[in-house]
């Protein structure tokens, strides 16, 4: 293999691995929406929670989701920018 497909096959891994954490945030964050909403509806039906603190329970749950996908849409996005980029230079590279 020549250099260049060595710091391809990097760059491809390096990118496997950032969109791997990010997954592994995205799915710890819905758990936990998840439970935030499971805590809040049980605790709503057996009465021993208040409507404010059911809608707190509930806010903070979407916040959590919220902040939790965000990593995911920002890793997806510099990769599409990467690889525009990178095609583009071959293009350019085979005029």
């Amino acid at each position: 293999m020549s250099k260049k497909t060595d710091i391809i096959q990097l760059e491809i891994e390096r990118s496997k691995i950032k969109r791997e954490v990010s997954m592994f945030v995205l799915n710890k964050g819905l758990l936990l929406y998840l439970c935030f909403l499971f805590v809040a509806v049980i605790g709503y039906m057996s009465e021993n929670l208040t409507k404010t603190l059911f809608n707190l329970l509930i806010i903070m749950g979407l916040c959590v989701l919220i902040i939790a996908t965000l990593p995911y849409i920002l890793t997806l996005r510099k990769e599409e920018v990467r690889i525009d980029r990178l095609l583009e230079t071959e293009k350019m590279r085979q005029k």
